[in-house]
C-alpha cells in the first residue's frame, strides 16, 4: 500500500473549525486489502477517529476524509497527528503530519 495524498485539508485553522484529514491510498500488492481501516489520532488532545472497514482491491485506489471536531478549550499551537492504516492481514503503516491552531 502506498500513500498518495496524506495531508490536513487546512494546515492552519482556528479552534472552532473542524480538523479534516485527506487520506489517499493505492494498493500495489497482489492481494486485496480486506477490512482496511484508517485511524487519525491527535494524542495531545486525546482524540481518535477511525473510518472503515473498507475493501481496497489490488491495483485500485481510494480516498477517505476524516473530520474531527476539536474541543472548544483547544489552545493555540502546533499539534501532531498520527495516521494509521491497517487491515485484517496484519498490515500496519503509520505516518505523522502536523497542523497549527491559531
Amino acid at each position: 500500500v502506498t500513500f498518495g495524498n496524506l495531508r490536513p485539508v487546512q494546515e492552519v485553522l482556528s479552534s472552532d473549525e473542524p480538523f479534516r484529514m485527506l487520506i489517499s491510498l493505492t494498493n500495489e500488492d497482489l492481494f486485496d486489502m480486506k477490512h482496511a481501516t484508517a485511524t487519525v489520532t491527535i494524542p495531545e488532545l486525546g482524540i481518535r477517529k477511525k473510518v472503515g472497514p473498507f475493501r481496497l482491491n489490488s491495483g485500485k485506489s481510494v480516498s477517505k476524509q476524516i473530520v474531527i471536531e476539536l474541543p472548544p478549550e483547544t489552545k493555540p499551537g502546533e499539534y501532531i497527528t498520527q495516521i494509521n492504516i491497517g487491515d485484517m492481514n496484519g498490515l500496519n503503516r503509520r505516518k505523522f503530519r502536523h497542523f497549527i491552531i491559531q
